[in-house]
């Protein structure tokens, strides 16, 4: 079974990865201690800023490690580099952020469905909160359930 690769804008922070990756001598990339320090520093301050932005950048990272431990072969430089994300803190954030886009949407599809709702209603000539009633005279023009009972044979 092939892997596939989701194709996906760069984040800025790729340009900071870049200035920090270094050729080795074992492995095509070298991701030193300095680098890693310096990385999570920077998404630090990502999780600091408590906004969406966190998200691109841990994708971003993401598809940077993937390239790093698949394309390059350099298993090291992309275990070092996914230790700079891959930490409590920054996946905590990251989950907290997907919850309350979560929620936003939800919150957004039922006000959606409220307002269907009631447009479908006045347009059919009723409110949109009542029911029909069990024993309720059916309105002009209608069919019962019962006069579309065919016999049984023919």
């Amino acid at each position: 079974m092939s892997e596939q690769r989701v194709e996906l804008d760069p984040h800025p922070i790729r340009d900071v990865v870049a200035q920090l990756l270094k050729d080795g001598t074992d492995e095509k990339a070298l991701f030193d201690d300095d680098a890693q320090k310096k990385l999570s520093s920077v998404v630090d301050d990502y999780v600091a800023q408590n906004d969406h932005e966190l998200q691109p950048v841990v994708r971003t990272l993401i598809a940077i490690f993937e390239w790093l431990r698949d394309d390059e072969r350099s298993p090291r430089a992309a275990e070092a580099l996914k230790s700079t994300f891959k930490r409590p803190e920054v996946i905590a954030r990251v989950e907290a952020i997907e919850a309350e886009m979560r929620s936003q949407e939800s919150e957004s599809r039922r006000s959606e469905a409220e307002q269907n709702a009631q447009i479908f209603g006045r347009m059919a000539g009723r409110s949109s909160q009542v029911a029909p009633q069990v024993g309720a005279l059916a309105p002009a023009g209608s069919l019962k359930l019962g006069h579309l009972n065919f016999p049984k044979k023919l």
